[in-house]
Parts: C-alpha cells; sequence; structure tokens
C-alpha cells in the first residue's frame, strides 16, 4: 500500500470516526430527553396518585360519618 493510499484511509478513518461521535452525542442528548420526559411523567403520577389517594381517605371518612350518623339515629 503506498503512503497516499494509507494517508486516504487514515483520513477515511478519522472522518468515520467524527461521524460516530456526533451520532453518538446526538443519541446521548435524545436518551438525556427522554429521562428527563419520563422523570416529569413520574413526577405527575406521583401527583395524581397522592391526590386519588387523598380523595380515597375523605370518601373513608365520610362513609365512617354516614355509617355512625346512621347508627345513632336507629
Amino acid at each position: 500500500m503506498t503512503s497516499e493510499e494509507l494517508n486516504e484511509l487514515r483520513e477515511n478513518t478519522i472522518a468515520a470516526n467524527q461521524q460516530t461521535m456526533a451520532s453518538l452525542m446526538q443519541v446521548q442528548a435524545q436518551m438525556a430527553q427522554i429521562q428527563s420526559e419520563q422523570a416529569a411523567r413520574m413526577d405527575r403520577i406521583e401527583t395524581i396518585l397522592a391526590s386519588i389517594l387523598e380523595r380515597l381517605d375523605r370518601l373513608e371518612q365520610l362513609n365512617r360519618n354516614a355509617i355512625g350518623f346512621a347508627t345513632s339515629e336507629s
């Protein structure tokens, strides 16, 4: 292999490596975005679940009060 061929091969390898690095950086940025979106979704889910639990607690208390009221009138 001539020195010109070796230089061309080296340059092609460097260019391909640079393209690969650019692609990897894009994938890394996309993964960071996905992780951020997932964290935000989990926060929203936790907020919704907390609200549901609060409502269930309130319904349980209302049911206890209604049972207490109904049994006290008997």
